[in-house]
């Protein structure tokens, strides 16, 4: 080999290496000559862009996440402690942890105007949570769990890319811890002027308030609505939006708690009779108590049986045992 010239820069003819490290860690040194071009890992394959030539550094290029690219069964293995299923009154959602601690992430229209939710684990035992604070304009709510629990990551928001494949885990229909896989169709969806991301894995009722995963277990969503009839398009609030709301959330944490938090609004009063944000009372909107624990918690009693009628559609109930309804599916008790 020639020796490089006195300013330190290689001659014509030499083989500057651009060093690439892939997201499964393997390290590649690529020549010079496939810069602007594709190498593709020898270790599990995935192609990766070599820069520019005329880039002023030979720093390692990080193509992706470091954590490794997970397959379908072990993304599940990784994530499925962390999600939990919410039990209300008006039905059923989903959600998960987002901090060791017990606070936990779903969607406002899952959690509506109650101060409390039943939240079944992973293991089907139940505990109660606390509404701590809800944005809906978002259609996020946060609660906390007095409960240890894995918490889930999210994923850098530029690390989004329309194609990337991305799993949806969750409750549909009250049938806990489903897994579902799709894409990212778009990365910013517009609904009432606030962003969405679309994607066509499958979500249904039941599904909301669960989180939308990328292939390294972290959270690029949190799934929230799909557009009527019609097939493999859904929406999830971007994990950029969740990160707002939680950072207000963190906030009111490191002060006292109130007690008080106005369902009306989303926010936490002062004030016990009238919300010291919006004004409304609280003593007449006495929110609806938390389901009882079923026989999955200890001590817990049966469910109820199901209605005469079914509180989303009106459907009569022929059967009491029936949990769900046979004409739109909302779970019943």
């Amino acid at each position: 080999m020639s020796a490089p010239d006195p300013d330190g820069a290689p001659k014509k003819g030499n083989r500057m290496p651009i060093t690439l490290i892939c997201s499964c860690g393997q390290t590649l040194n690529a020549p010079d000559t496939l810069a602007g071009k594709s190498a593709r890992c020898p270790k599990c394959g995935q192609a990766l862009t070599v820069p520019a030539a005329d880039l002023p550094t030979l720093e390692p290029v990080i193509n992706a996440s470091p954590r490794s690219v997970l397959s379908p069964e072990d993304l599940f293995e990784a994530a499925h402690r962390s999600i939990v299923e919410i039990i209300t009154p008006q039905g059923q959602g989903s959600g998960f942890f987002i901090s060791k601690e017990g606070l936990i992430v779903s969607n406002f229209h899952v959690v509506d105007v109650c101060r409390t939710v039943l939240v079944r684990l992973h293991d089907s035992s139940e505990v109660t949570a606390q509404v701590l604070r809800s944005f809906r304009e978002h259609d996020l709510a946060f609660m906390k769990a007095d409960c240890p629990a894995p918490a889930l990551e999210f994923a850098a928001a530029e690390s989004l890319r329309v194609g990337q494949s991305v799993y949806a885990i969750g409750s549909p229909r009250g049938l806990g811890q489903s897994l579902t896989r799709g894409v990212i169709s778009a990365i910013e969806r517009r609904f009432n002027g606030k962003p969405y991301i679309q994607t066509d894995a499958a979500i249904n009722p039941g599904n909301s308030g669960g989180p939308l995963l990328n292939e390294n277990a972290r959270v690029v969503g949190v799934n929230t609505l799909t557009l009527t009839q019609s097939e493999g398009i859904g929406f999830a609030v971007p994990c950029t939006v969740v990160n707002r709301c939680l950072e207000d959330v963190r906030k009111m944490l490191g002060d006292d708690v109130p007690d008080f938090y106005c369902p009306a609004c989303g926010s936490n009063s002062t004030s016990e009779k009238y919300c010291s944000q919006c004004g409304a009372s609280l003593e007449s909107q006495a929110p609806p108590p938390a389901p009882a624990p079923t026989d999955a918690s200890p001590g817990g009693a049966k469910p109820a049986s199901a209605p005469e009628k079914c509180p989303a559609c009106a459907r009569k109930i022929e059967d009491p045992k029936t949990k769900y309804c046979p004409q739109c599916g909302t779970t019943l008790y």
